[in-house]
């Protein structure tokens, strides 16, 4: 018989052996886990020592991330009191390992997520279910197990597989819930591999393996191979496998019946609203429903605490079912990010400040030079930005769709939060540059990058909202603001045009003062918007401001001056000052003439202009040459279908309408309305006017039952864009209602 030491050693050797390989370690790595030497591992292992000391038995339990029974099963190994005794048998586990977690009796929707699950199972055996933290992979598993258990009467079993060492305890646990006879072996590997073996004898099981990290895939693929027979459900915050379920938010309408079912109340608009700003996070609208529920509140004072206290409400009422509240499930997640790939963290700050969706990849790579380091060389280059996603994405932190970027606002809020002051104002200054830089300057009259300034807006609004009334990177801003101003006024949207126009014109005016001549284009883009909204003194004050800029600046004969020259004259026409403005029109028309040429765009707006002044007072022989003139150089040089063209067309239009030339007349009308229609939309101002006009001379003609649906649709139309007392408005309902 060998020596009681000897074999007390080799039982303690043995199962730390077997604990070792369970971890996937090799002695070298278990050594550099624990701190102690391969030397002193490997002597442990051997069995040639006698009872290993305390403190060596927690550094190893430590390392091998042992749970409390299998500590307590490494320490009775290790004493000699066994002498003369068989090996100890591994304890029994918890009661409630392998064991499926309750029902959430308040899941909801989800139905769709719950067949494709059913169908990807059927069809191949494995699906995992990955998605940002707290989005509700783990209790969609706990429904499609509970609601589809008669499928399986083998038996459904539930593995924790965040880490290896609690994947592999709970795989052995199931020797247990099994029944099998190597249930009490002293190895966890004897009793896997009895497990395995009974996994391959039963085809009609599902095991879950929820919270897979990555990391530990491989330990996944060594107990639980491919070709098993059963059904295997995996969730993890990180794609994986070739099957996979991606998981989001819920419905809106899902998320709002969600809410007031578990609050108990009634107030649909603002369930609504607490689920908008939440995005649908299930484990964020169970902590709203914990918070309103601890403090009495109703969700309409509840959705008003969202606006400035969002972060704080994510860090506070976790929810009883969940081990922790929303902001701390994502700070393990930031922080491997960080020490991962600083630049992916970078990544993150940068779209914590932009709109949660489609955040424009190409528009991040044009501009790289306006973020800081690492950042910047990250976008600039492709492969490294690609790397810089991929570990975001390993995570469930952003979502890539082609040339689109997704970042839960949630997340964002919470990012935000985490940062320092001083780094809060840094990446929001640089999502100012970045986005400044990528849109594009004076858009009104070039529609081909009008859809990149309609998808460039929300985010400009994002930034626009985060900067509030601070002074992070005004020059930028006031750029910014300026030209999504001016696009607005070319697409109709003049309210927030005026908006964004105002605000440009104090920070180009406060960065670089009230003479620069950055701040007369601003003022006169302030000026369109204001003609819009027949705010007609107030617009002539700005483009006067903007004129006299000009001229201190560039002198009397400037093309910018002519500019100015041309806006005032077309404000104080509105006003009646037809002299004055007709000695203005001639003036900016000479000027562009001799700089410009005869044939330039700018030269055609402002014969345009003119030509529109001589009609309105009544010298149709003046008029008629300036708007053909007009109408020929757009033509040429901006092309048949450019919504200027279709401005010429509509002015000819009236001429020949007042010269009674109705048949010549029509044509020229429904042209310019498919160009406006296709250009602007069929719901944009001149559209509508144009449909206006239209329906004017149809009613001429005597076509009442054609003129009446265009009257009607352009009033529609003007009602909402720029109220029921403006009034162009006011000239529709009119023409209207003088329709027999």
């Amino acid at each position: 018989m060998a020596p009681a030491a000897d074999r007390d050693g080799a039982s303690f050797g043995r199962l730390l052996r077997s604990h070792r390989r369970a971890a996937n370690l090799t002695q070298e790595g278990l050594a550099a886990r624990s701190g102690l030497s391969v030397e002193a591992i490997n002597t442990l292992e051997r069995g040639t020592r006698r009872e290993p000391r305390a403190a060596t038995i927690e550094l190893l339990a430590e390392a091998l991330q042992l749970d409390a029974a299998q500590r307590a099963a490494l320490v009775v190994a290790s004493r000699p009191a066994a002498l003369d005794t068989a090996p100890p048998p591994y304890p029994p586990p918890e009661p409630s390992a392998g064991i499926p977690p309750d029902l959430n009796v308040h899941f909801v929707g989800r139905e769709a997520e719950l067949a494709e699950i059913g169908r990807q199972l059927e069809r191949g055996g494995r699906v995992a279910i990955h998605g940002l933290g707290g989005v509700g992979k783990t209790q969609l598993a706990v429904r499609y197990l509970h609601l589809r258990r008669e499928r399986y009467p083998d038996g459904t079993f539930w593995l924790r597989a965040d880490r290896a060492a609690t994947l592999v305890a709970d795989l052995a646990s199931l020797a247990w819930r099994l029944g099998l006879p190597e249930r009490e072996a002293p190895e966890q590997e004897r009793q896997i591999e009895a497990v395995i073996r009974w996994l391959r004898d039963h085809p009609r099981w599902l095991l879950v393996l929820d919270n897979v990290d990555p990391a530990e895939l491989e330990t996944v693929g060594r107990w639980l191979p491919p070709g098993l027979p059963g059904h295997l459900l995996l969730t993890s915050r990180t794609p994986m496998g070739s099957v996979r379920l991606g998981l989001e938010g819920l419905p809106l309408e899902t998320a709002r019946r969600l809410l007031l079912d578990r609050s108990d109340q009634r107030d649909g608009a603002a369930a609504e609203e607490v689920a908008e700003a939440l995005g649908g996070l299930p484990l964020a609208l169970e902590q709203a429903a914990a918070y309103l529920e601890a403090s009495g509140r109703d969700l309409a004072s509840y959705a008003e605490l969202l606006r400035t206290r969002l972060v704080e409400l994510m860090t506070v009422a976790k929810p009883e079912d969940y081990p922790r509240p929303v902001a701390t499930t994502w700070e393990l997640s930031f922080e491997r990010v960080e020490r991962e790939c600083a630049a992916a963290a970078c990544l993150l700050w940068l779209c914590a400040y932009l709109a949660p969706d489609d955040i424009p990849v190409s528009v991040l790579h044009a501009n790289a030079a306006e973020a800081p380091e690492p950042l910047s060389s990250t976008l600039a280059d492709e492969v490294a930005f690609d790397r810089a996603v991929v570990t975001l994405r390993h995570y469930s932190l952003v979502e890539r769709r082609g040339d689109g970027l997704r970042v839960h606002r949630l997340v964002q809020a919470v990012v935000r939060g985490s940062l320092a002051e001083a780094e809060r104002e840094a990446w929001l200054a640089a999502a100012i540059r970045v986005l400044a830089a990528g849109f594009p300057d004076r858009p009104d009259g070039k529609p081909q990058q009008w859809p990149r300034c309609g998808r460039l807006l929300v985010h400009v609004q994002a930034v626009e909202q985060h900067a509030g009334g601070g002074a992070v990177e005004p020059g930028g801003l006031g750029t910014l603001l300026d030209r999504a101003g001016i696009y607005l006024w070319a697409r109709g949207e003049f309210a927030l045009g005026r908006r964004f126009s105002e605000r440009a014109v104090a920070l180009v005016e406060q960065v670089k003062g009230v003479e620069h001549p950055d701040a007369a284009v601003s003022l006169n883009n302030l000026g369109y918007l204001l003609r819009e909204h027949a705010d007609l003194g107030a617009a002539r004050s700005v483009m006067e401001r903007a004129l006299a800029i000009r001229e201190r600046a560039f002198g009397p004969d400037h093309v910018e001056t002519a500019e100015s020259l041309n806006d005032v004259a077309g404000v104080l026409r509105q006003l009646g000052e037809g002299a004055a403005a007709r000695q203005l029109h001639e003036r900016a028309l000479a000027i562009r003439k001799r700089v410009l040429g005869p044939d330039h765009p700018e030269t055609a707006n402002t014969l345009n202009n003119l030509g529109f002044l001589f009609w309105e007072q009544g010298d149709l022989a003046a008029a008629l040459p300036c708007q053909r003139r007009a109408l020929a150089i757009r033509e040429r040089v901006l092309g048949p279908d450019h919504p200027g063209t279709a401005t010429s067309l509509n002015n000819l239009a009236l001429l020949l309408r007042d010269q009674g030339q109705l048949s010549a007349a029509r044509p020229l009308w429904e042209r310019a309305l498919a160009i406006r229609e296709r250009v602007l939309g069929p719901d944009h101002p001149r559209t509508a006017r144009c449909r206006h006009n239209l329906a004017g001379l149809l009613a001429r003609q005597g076509d009442t039952a054609a003129a009446r649906p265009l009257l009607q649709r352009a009033l529609a139309t003007l009602e909402d864009a720029l109220g029921p007392e403006h009034p162009l408005t006011g000239e529709s309902r009119r023409a209207l209602e003088g329709l027999r």
